[in-house]
C-alpha cells in the first residue's frame, strides 16, 4: 500500500495544498485543482491501495477548505471500498 503524508504546515493557501497533492501523485499540469478533480483522481486515476495522512489541519488558516477536501476523501473511502483511506493527524494541544 502506498502511504502519502500531506503536511499542511507546508501550505499557506488552498492552491498550495492542491499543488502539494499534485506533486505527491505526479499528476502534472493536467490536474484541475478542485474538489471534482480530487474526486476523479482518488476514485480512478491513481493506483490503489493508497493511504493518505493529513497533518496539521486543526487551526490552519484554510481549515474550512481542508475540511471540505477531507469530506471528499472520506466519500472516496466508501466509493473505493477502503482501497483508498485517509487519516487526519493533528498534534495534541498543549495544556
Amino acid at each position: 500500500m502506498q502511504q502519502i503524508t500531506l503536511d499542511c504546515q507546508q501550505v499557506q493557501t488552498l492552491a498550495d495544498f492542491y499543488r502539494l497533492f499534485s506533486q505527491k501523485f505526479n499528476l502534472g499540469c493536467g490536474f484541475g485543482a478542485n474538489l471534482d478533480a480530487l474526486w476523479d483522481v482518488l476514485t480512478g486515476e491513481i493506483s490503489l491501495p493508497v493511504h493518505i495522512t493529513l497533518r496539521h489541519v486543526r487551526n490552519h488558516p484554510c481549515e474550512a477548505d481542508l475540511r471540505r477536501i477531507i469530506a471528499v476523501m472520506e466519500q472516496a473511502v466508501q466509493e473505493t471500498e477502503g482501497a483508498f483511506s485517509v487519516r487526519v493527524k493533528d498534534p495534541q494541544p498543549k495544556q
